[in-house]
């Protein structure tokens, strides 16, 4: 097995130290714990001497000469030795958040999310050793569960497991993905090579925003859960910043995904209940929304309501989301949008009629 770049294997080797923690090993053990190649062990030896030469920000001690040289983490090293934790508090707990969310976004069991666990686990004892056994991160997992309750419409599922760390990989390093991919239009999955410039969080799926060959430069949307088998490539690619820019555009006015805008923005208005004030000012559909509070002053709170505007294409994204409030909400204008109401109100009424 041979590590894919200098970085990934410095890491390896610094957590290969930290899991044999009061250990003393040579280069070969090294090797051979990782299962890297004979061929990277001048590599592995120049990261060594640095993991060194950075102690103690890295715990790691040499001693010995030539072959002789061994290299180890010592246990229970004090916090008053002076070395600083790797991670600050409201980064590692950044982290654990994110590791608790591959829960509901990751399909698979949680048996299946040993990267993520592997990696929290890894920390926590780094974050230990540093602080010479301080409770500060211990079993951080168990009581965030204990704390937290994932409720509501949750995806049915994401990303296949083992499949995430290469999807993610290629969108921070840049790199292309050949991947077998389940469309729509197509009978059968195919294969395709990918560039996945961005991702976008939409209803809770991700979305890969890669370039078509279509002229002018294009963007289309690959969702993850649709990529059953996946390689990352060697291959880098630069992403062309005026594409970006104006797919973003398009995706930020349009309310939803790709091929969806539904042509030029309207003045959307609509009115609600005074009890959805907080509501709407904590959710928005698009980034043009804005809530203005109707004789906020009246004392009686029957003669005050809410009114909610925002520019944007009448589209499915639209649609859905003012059927989703049922008679919490009545569209003032445009017409159009209106039209479209009852025109769903008669799909209704012929689907649901007493025959």
């Amino acid at each position: 097995m041979k590590s894919n770049t200098k970085t990934e294997r410095c890491v390896r080797i610094l957590l290969h130290l930290m899991r044999n923690q009061g250990k003393t090993l040579t280069v070969s053990n090294v090797l051979a714990g990782l299962g890297l190649d004979e061929s990277e062990r001048q590599g592995a030896q120049r990261d060594l001497r640095l993991l060194a030469e950075l102690s103690p920000e890295t715990g790691v001690k040499a001693s010995g000469l030539g072959k002789h040289r061994t290299y180890k983490i010592a246990r229970g090293t004090r916090k008053s030795q002076g070395a600083p934790p790797l991670l600050k508090q409201e980064d590692f707990f950044a982290f654990l958040l994110m590791v608790r969310l591959q829960f509901s976004t990751l399909h698979g069991a949680a048996g299946q999310l040993g990267v993520f666990e592997d990696l929290l686990e890894e920390f926590t004892r780094f974050a230990l050793h540093f602080t010479g056994g301080l409770n500060s991160y211990q079993n951080l997992r168990a009581r965030f569960s204990e704390l937290v309750i994932f409720a509501g419409e949750l995806p049915a599922k994401g990303p296949s497991a083992h499949l995430a760390p290469q999807l993610y990989q290629a969108l921070l390093e840049k790199r292309k993905l050949r991947v077998t991919y389940e469309s729509g239009s197509d009978k059968k999955p195919k294969e395709r090579t990918l560039e996945p410039w961005k991702m976008v969080v939409s209803e809770g799926e991700l979305y890969f925003l890669c370039p078509t060959s279509a002229k002018p430069p294009a963007l289309m949307t690959i969702k993850l859960t649709r990529i059953l088998e996946a390689k990352l490539l060697p291959d880098r690619f630069a992403p062309d910043p005026a594409v970006l820019k104006r797919q973003e555009k398009l995706l930020m006015e349009g309310t939803g995904l790709l091929n969806n805008a539904g042509g030029p923005a309207k003045r959307i208005k609509v009115s609600m209940s005074w009890w959805y004030r907080h509501i709407m000012s904590e959710r928005k559909l698009h980034p043009t929304q804005k809530t203005s509070l109707i004789n906020s002053d009246d004392p009686n709170q029957e003669n005050r309501s809410i009114e909610v505007t925002l520019q944007a294409p009448i589209n499915e994204d639209v649609l859905r989301w003012i059927r989703k409030w049922g008679d919490a909400m009545v569209v003032e204008q445009p017409v159009e949008l209106k039209e479209r109401l009852l025109e769903y109100a008669d799909y209704l009424y012929e689907c649901y009629r007493s025959k």
